[in-house]
């Protein structure tokens, strides 16, 4: 596995503020691991302390795996007496080096990242949101790809986990950094800005997701635009203009603002087509227009598209080139992913879900279903105060597609099922299951030849397991 990050024991001791313990100043550590259980010879092992786990408890196990080196907090409740139980066993450091670090692993985990991150003067873009970062994270990537050689963050590496070890794995071959920023508080994507330093930040939306964690849309706002306000005065902010809270972020910059949307935006999209193979429209920015066949469902998928053509355009591409590049696009695995099983299709939407990726999802099962539609459906979270009513409003939603079916799963099951009813679907075609194991099984006797099912809910109900049941098991079932 490829690994940039390479320093001696006496530099990271230096960047850390910490102190060689036990090894050699001159042992190298190439490439950073956070888990003892995937560590690979010559990394530098970083124990950090999380709400379960303390991987302080791993040093040992770690170094014994091959890592190069670890690191070690010397003070806070049995940190002494860990790092003497740690010197007292001299093999280990005949090969490998520990490092002692004042205050927290964490610290020094991000001071690695932040000094990593500065040794390459590049664009670094950072995408925030309540929805569609990951998408539209992709799109970027994958834009700016066609030009540039760009490194995105993989999957959801959108914390303070996940952003430093992106970080960490800059090398001198790439041209762009495109990062995801998550958030569960004020502060949290401030932080990740010390870290990454964007030159670039796109804000899709602010929604009701974090609501029980933040308290009000005001306070999620607030915390999106931290990203913003910490892009630099020769930056790009990329911002939703169809959205009055993102609107509003362009007074809180000193960067330059390019604003994108289907109503309002200076990159914009005229002669939309929503269809079954995705979008047709002309894409718009200063008085120009390139056609684009986007291979994405939905409007919302328009407005992703927009936001990574912006991005784009702001930094420099040509018009032509991002339209062309728009067309050969491929979305993330779990995103409204068309997946054909036995003789009926599925729209594999279960990565997360919010009142509107919910309502986006149903919108286009109205709309690209050729034949009877069914759903199975899950609980939203962190909604706090609006948990009940968001709830209701995605049955009645579901209620107006007009499904055959609809199975539901989760602690809010009841409330979605209510809504549903009170939208006009029928009780027998209203399925309340235990789990997302029994929701499978009622599918698959459900679903006749040619239907077309979504499958969505938050990540905590993990329901791509329900499309990989059908694959697996219900394939098999069925055929026997």
């Amino acid at each position: 596995m490829r690994a940039v990050f390479e320093r001696t024991a006496s530099e990271i001791a230096q960047v850390v503020g910490g102190r060689l313990l036990a090894g050699s100043p001159r042992a190298r550590a190439v490439g950073v691991s956070t888990d003892s259980r995937t560590i690979q010879p010559g990394r530098l092992f970083i124990p950090l302390k999380g709400e379960r786990l303390d991987g302080h408890r791993f040093i040992e196990e770690a170094v014994e795996e091959g890592a190069a080196g670890a690191l070690v907090e010397e003070e806070g409740p049995g940190r002494p007496e860990l790092v003497r139980a740690l010197l007292a066993r001299r093999e280990l450091w005949s090969q490998a080096f520990l490092v002692g670090v004042p205050g927290s692993s964490w610290e020094a985990f991000h001071r690695l990242a932040a000094d990593h991150r500065s040794r390459f003067p590049i664009p670094v873009v950072a995408v925030t949101g309540s929805n569609g970062k990951t998408t539209t994270k992709e799109l970027v990537a994958q834009l700016l790809g066609a030009r540039w050689r760009t490194l995105r963050s993989p999957g959801n590496f959108n914390n303070e986990v996940g952003l430093p070890l992106t970080l960490l794995d800059l090398g001198p071959e790439f041209e762009v950094l495109v990062v995801e920023m998550g958030m569960r508080g004020r502060g949290e994507i401030a932080r990740l800005c010390q870290l990454a330093r964007p030159t670039a930040g796109i804000v899709t939306n602010v929604g009701v997701s974090h609501l029980e964690l933040l308290g009000s849309q005001e306070a999620i706002a607030a915390a999106k635009a931290e990203l913003v306000e910490a892009l630099p005065s020769d930056g790009l902010a990329v911002l939703n203009g169809d959205d009055p809270w993102v609107r509003a972020m362009a007074g809180q910059t000193r960067a330059r603002v390019v604003t994108y949307g289907l109503e309002q935006g200076e990159v914009t999209a005229r002669d939309l087509e929503l269809g079954a193979d995705g979008a047709r429209f002309q894409l718009v920015w200063e008085g120009r227009q390139a056609p684009v066949q986007l291979p994405l469902l939905g409007r919302h998928n328009v407005l992703n598209a927009l936001a990574a053509a912006a991005c784009a355009l702001g930094l420099g591409m040509e018009l032509a080139a991002v339209a062309d590049a728009l067309g050969r696009v491929q979305a993330p695995k779990l995103r409204l992913e068309r997946v054909a099983v036995r003789d009926f299709t599925v729209l594999n939407d279960a990565y997360n879900a919010s009142p509107a990726s919910m309502a986006a999802a149903l919108e286009v099962l109205a709309q690209v279903a050729p034949g009877r539609k069914g759903a199975v459906l899950g609980d939203m979270l962190e909604l706090g105060p609006v948990t009940e009513a968001e709830h209701l409003a995605v049955g009645r939603r579901a209620a107006q597609v007009g499904l055959a079916y609809l199975v539901i799963v989760g602690e809010q099951a009841e409330r979605i099922a209510q809504g549903a009813r009170e939208g006009g679907l029928p009780p027998e075609a209203i399925h309340v299951t235990p789990g997302w194991e029994r929701a499978a099984q009622v599918l698959e006797r459900l679903a006749q030849e040619g239907d077309t099912v979504l499958v969505k809910a938050s990540r905590g109900l993990g329901l791509e397991r329900v499309v990989q049941w059908l694959q697996e098991e219900g394939a098999g079932h069925h055929e026997s």
